[in-house]
């Protein structure tokens, strides 16, 4: 399964967004995993509830992992959801 991260942009000013909420339902529909930072799109006029219904799923953070032993378990238990963004088999590993 293909996972697309969209990232809120922090750059002063910016009210643009990598993809809007009926870009996310066809990809979404042709199988693709969304995920969406928390508060993405807002400054475009998008709302959270509309990414929602078109199939994203909201993080509050988007961040690489070294997935050493043990650390997704622990992103968990500190009260993050953990979705990966890249497999094993994506790697050819």
């Amino acid at each position: 399964m293909l996972t697309i991260a969209v990232l809120k942009d922090t750059a002063p000013g910016e009210k643009r967004v990598a993809l809007v909420p009926e870009s996310v339902k066809r990809l979404t529909k042709l199988g693709a995993q969304v995920l969406l930072e928390e508060g993405a799109g807002e400054l475009a006029g998008f709302t959270r509830r509309q990414y929602e219904e078109a199939g994203a799923n909201i993080v509050r953070i988007v961040f690489a992992l070294d997935r050493m032993e043990g650390a997704k378990e622990n992103v968990e238990k500190a009260g993050f959801s953990y979705a990966a963004l890249l497999t094993k088999e994506d790697l050819g590993i």
